[in-house]
């Protein structure tokens, strides 16, 4: 029997860093997976995307927050991928980013070994990450497709926290024509290739019998074994996804920033923030008063080492609230019918500048004037009397709200009148009030003297 235990080692240019992993292997009895997500899956068929919460696997320099599953005994991370082949034929239809236990042409549903536990299942539970093929027929022969009830009980089990991928294995013995792998890109061809562009490696097994130890021989299926794939330290990854959390406009903003592995200690740091916008050294990202829109910006972390990882991400700043800041509902200062009022200007926060000013009920005071750009109230009031109204505002997001004020206008002074102001006038009137029908008496008196 003609299997290959392979790790591809790849690198993508200006996107994926340099991996090495070291292979293991050991006894470990196989347990069968509890509880976790059925999936349905006919023959040769690939399920869509599974992109469970909290998922952020480190694979290759990326990280992965969703997979596909085959019936055909294998993964694939991310969203892409085809079904290209039951078996797979090196140099040519590789899926893409392969985790693969055992790739084989295999069905569920045959009624052959075990037809009451044949089941394709996943799990996350924590870091870790378990997808299970159990009791699926295999096909010996791939010229004839006879089911063999010599069937796949295997798992797959992926640590998002340190990057280990582990395979176990099951009771089923010596189904043949099979693949044990991880892999990276879309041609991986033998031991020394090229994939992806870029010079890569594939890593034997030194598990011998079960394990491959040159040229991809394996000799036995390995029940009741494990085989392990440990990413090397220096592997650089940064683990927060994006998009970031979303941040409220003129709000304070914080999210720090995580990555695993690499050597010593890390320094971040951030090219195309928005402005008012920083990330530390520590990789803290913070903002103290953001403004609202969409940005995008490049995240790097280095290492004492100097091995470097870099990612793009987004974060929404949302609008708040839209709400009034002042001046309080109730009474504006009062004012006098013919003089200048003080005025005032209302304020709002939250919503999405421009902010649109209006009177939206009641009366206005004759004479005032609102600016609808800038919330400024003046003018000269006109008339006497109490007047109430309300002041809305419409935000660029069509938000909306409003506050009611009331405002007295108190008559003008009357010119000549008795008063504080018009005393001394009064005084005189009163006087010539008196004086001059005196005046007519004595003139009358004379005059009847005369006659």
């Amino acid at each position: 029997m003609r299997s290959i235990l392979a790790l591809a080692v790849a690198a993508l240019a200006g996107l994926l860093n340099a991996q090495a992993y070291t292979v293991s292997s050991g006894s470990k009895p196989y347990t069968d997976m509890t509880g976790g997500h059925d999936l349905v899956l006919g023959d040769d068929q690939l399920s869509a995307e599974i992109r469970p919460a909290g998922m952020a696997f480190p694979y290759f320099g990326r990280l992965y927050t969703g997979f596909r599953v085959c019936d055909n005994g294998f993964l694939i991370l991310g969203g892409g991928g085809t079904v290209t082949g039951k078996i797979p034929s090196h140099g040519t239809q590789w899926p893409g980013p392969t985790i693969a236990p055992f790739w084989t042409n295999a069905k569920t549903g045959t009624g052959l070994a075990n037809p009451a536990a044949d089941r394709i299942a996943w799990d996350l539970t924590g870091d870790l990450l378990t997808v299970e093929w159990r009791w699926l027929e295999t096909d010996p022969d791939p010229s004839a497709t006879i089911w063999d009830p010599s069937a796949l009980r295997m798992k797959a089990t992926m640590n998002q926290a340190t990057g280990v991928i582990e395979f176990n294995y099951g009771d089923p013995t010596n189904p043949p024509y099979k693949v044990i792998l991880i892999c990276e890109c879309v041609q991986p061809r033998d031991h020394t290739v090229s994939i992806c562009d870029e010079t890569s490696t594939i890593i034997d097994g030194v598990d011998q019998p079960y394990f491959v130890s040159a040229a991809g021989h394996v000799n036995t299926y390995p029940t009741g074994r494990y085989i392990r794939f440990t990413p090397a330290a220096h592997l650089l990854t940064i683990t927060t996804l994006s998009p970031l959390p979303d941040a409220d406009a003129g709000q304070p903003y914080s999210h720090q920033f995580t990555a695993v592995h690499g050597v010593g200690s890390r320094t971040w740091s951030a090219q195309g923030l928005p402005a008012g916008w920083a990330m530390s050294a520590a990789g803290l990202l913070t903002a103290t008063a953001p403004v609202a829109g969409t940005f995008q910006f490049t995240v790097q972390v280095a290492d004492t080492a100097a091995n470097i990882h870099s990612a793009q991400f987004e974060v929404e700043v949302v609008p708040g609230l839209l709400q009034f800041v002042s001046p309080s509902a109730g009474a504006l200062a009062q004012g006098t019918a013919g003089s200048g009022w003080p005025g005032v200007t209302f304020t709002v926060q939250g919503g999405l500048a421009p902010y649109s000013f209006s009177i939206d009920g009641g009366a206005l005071a004759p004479g005032l004037v609102l600016n609808a750009a800038t919330g400024e109230l003046a003018g000269t009031t006109t008339h006497a009397g109490d007047f109430a109204f309300a002041v809305g505002v419409t935000d660029s997001n069509s938000a909306y709200v409003q506050r009611w004020f009331t405002l007295h206008v108190q008559p003008a002074p009357r010119l000549g009148g008795g008063g504080g102001g018009g005393g001394g006038a009064g005084c005189v009137a009163g006087t010539g009030g008196v004086l001059l029908p005196a005046l007519v008496v004595l003139a009358w008196r004379r005059r009847r003297k005369v006659t």
